[in-house]
């Protein structure tokens, strides 16, 4: 019979799996409390809101699945954590209250305690969420390459817009003037009209018999 805890178990009977919910210490409570005080210090910096959406689908991820070893690592040098992310006064200080260390280009988390990121998650969604409630007009993106995108479909658009417009006014005014033309060719092939009277259409209209000799 095999022992744990002081508890018996059956014979055969596999150990449980280590909890990914551990007791909170006092270690945990100190860590949380760092973290809050370091998330109050960035929740003033005005890339605040881009900053909280990264670091919430970061952690968000590692949250959901903390054994899964790409959700452990993060790679400084990466240009949009650089822009959006560590640009953030104290975002990189947040990260290590969490338990994430420097290790060269990378920070990384060995030990996952989702007692301590669950309620710190909770935190950073709801200042996030009250910043985004009072400041309507800020964007809030975990993707700017996409917003690029969308504004460089949108420049597109605008142009091929304008092209189509001056089509529609060149192809009117060729109408004009093709319509002017033959306005004009039109009037010229009229005959003009006898000014003095009536049309002489005969001899016997200018006073000629024909039928009358000679002498």
């Amino acid at each position: 019979r095999q022992q744990r805890a002081g508890r018996s178990l059956p014979c055969g009977s596999a150990l449980p799996s280590p909890s990914l919910h551990p007791p909170r210490s006092s270690r945990d409570f100190v860590m949380e409390r760092t973290a809050d005080d370091v998330l109050n210090q960035i929740s003033k910096h005005p890339g605040f809101v881009k900053c909280a959406d990264i670091l919430l689908t970061l952690l968000g991820n590692l949250e959901n699945d903390p054994q899964n070893e790409k959700y452990r690592k993060i790679r400084v040098t990466n240009p949009k954590l650089q822009e959006h992310l560590f640009s953030v006064d104290g975002a990189h200080d947040y990260l290590r209250a969490l338990g994430w260390q420097d290790d060269g280009e990378h920070m990384v988390i060995r030990d996952v305690n989702v007692a301590v990121l669950q309620p710190s998650l909770d935190v950073l969604r709801a200042l996030r969420d009250s910043l985004q409630s009072a400041n309507p007009t800020t964007p809030s993106t975990t993707n700017p390459i996409a917003e690029e995108r969308k504004k460089e479909i949108a420049r597109k658009q605008a142009e091929q817009k304008a092209e189509k417009e001056r089509l529609l006014a060149s192809a009117k005014e060729d109408r004009e003037a093709r319509a002017g033309r033959r306005t004009v060719a039109s009037s010229s092939q009229e005959l003009p009209q006898n000014r003095g009277g009536a049309a002489i259409t005969r001899f016997s209209d200018i006073g000629v018999d024909l039928n009358r000799g000679g002498g």
